[in-house]
C-alpha cells in the first residue's frame, strides 16, 4: 500500500538542523491554504500548517537551500506517533511528514556571491510554457 503525500507550501521559518548520531535531521514548518467561498459568497482563505522532517542528505540540502517564505514542493511519507502524556494522563497523537523528495517552487533568489548555493531562477519563457507535473511515483 502506498503511503505518500504530495505537499506544496511556503516555509514559515528557516529550517533547523541538528546532528543525531552519525546523520542529521532537519525540522521545518510549511504553510498551505485552502481557498473557498463562505455561505455569504465571500472568498475565504484558511491556512494549514504542517511540520516536516528530513534526514541525512535531504536534511543537509533543505537546510542549505531553503529559507523562510520560499515555496517548495515535497513528497512525504506520513507517520503517526502515539503516546501517553505523563502529566495529563491523556493519549496524544502527532502526524508527521517525513520528506522523501523535494523540489524548488517559484522562488526568485538573490545571488549571495558564492557559487556553491546557486539555485537557477526560472525564466519568463519557462513560466509561459504549459506546466507539467512529473509523477513522483514512477
Amino acid at each position: 500500500m502506498l503511503n505518500h503525500a504530495v505537499i506544496a507550501g511556503r516555509l514559515t521559518r528557516d529550517p533547523e538542523i541538528r546532528d543525531v548520531g552519525e546523520t542529521q535531521v532537519c525540522n521545518f514548518t510549511i504553510a498551505t491554504s485552502e481557498k473557498f467561498k463562505d455561505k455569504n459568497g465571500e472568498q475565504v482563505e484558511k491556512p494549514c500548517f504542517m511540520d516536516l522532517v528530513a534526514w541525512g542528505r535531504n536534511a543537509e540540502n533543505i537546510h542549505k537551500f531553503m529559507k523562510k517564505g520560499q515555496e517548495h514542493h515535497f513528497v512525504c511519507k506520513i507517520k503517526m506517533d502515539k503516546w501517553l502524556d505523563e502529566t495529563t494522563q491523556k493519549n496524544r497523537t502527532a502526524i508527521k511528514f517525513e520528506v522523501i523528495q523535494w523540489s524548488f517552487g517559484n522562488n526568485p533568489r538573490e545571488d549571495s556571491g558564492s557559487g556553491d548555493d546557486y539555485v537557477p531562477n526560472r525564466t519568463r519563457e519557462a513560466e509561459t510554457k504549459k506546466k507539467t507535473v512529473p509523477n513522483p511515483f514512477f
